[in-house]
């Protein structure tokens, strides 16, 4: 069932995605272990399909679909955190043609608040089936 708190976390993820992202595009940062570096990525998570940005907008639409769709028919709580991270990178690809991502950890990839997001509410997700499913076994 979604809940009026539903849009409002999704909604609340999207603006901090937006917002960072700004933020970033404009101001200058010291670099260091966790340093921001502002890239375009026209490609999708770890810059798969980089220089193809019309197959990321078709699949980040049909995954944003598919994500929707099971938030809807299957009830999972974590997923407006997912979601308010998918929107904002995909807002982003359909309006500018990129993602922009600006996190950098050492050597590890260049993201941005939204995969982090999508990330969390996946993790939270498992964690949950999980628990749900020994529950489940318990009774």
């Amino acid at each position: 069932m979604v809940r009026k708190r539903d849009f409002i976390i999704l909604g609340s993820c999207f603006v901090a995605d937006l917002l960072t992202k700004f933020f970033v595009s404009n101001f200058i940062f010291i670099e260091g272990i966790l340093s921001f570096k502002v890239v375009s990525n026209t490609g999708l998570a770890f810059s798969f399909f980089n220089g193809l940005p019309i197959v990321a907008l078709v699949l980040n639409v049909l995954t944003f679909g598919a994500l929707f769709y099971f938030w809807i028919k299957e009830d999972m709580k974590y997923f407006p955190i997912v979601i308010g991270g998918a929107l904002g990178n995909l807002f982003e690809r359909i309006f500018f043609g990129h993602v922009t991502d600006f996190i950098s950890v050492g050597t590890f990839a260049i993201f941005n608040l939204a995969d982090t997001l999508i990330c969390i509410g996946i993790g939270l997700t498992i964690v949950d089936e999980i628990r749900n499913s020994k529950l489940k076994k318990k009774k």
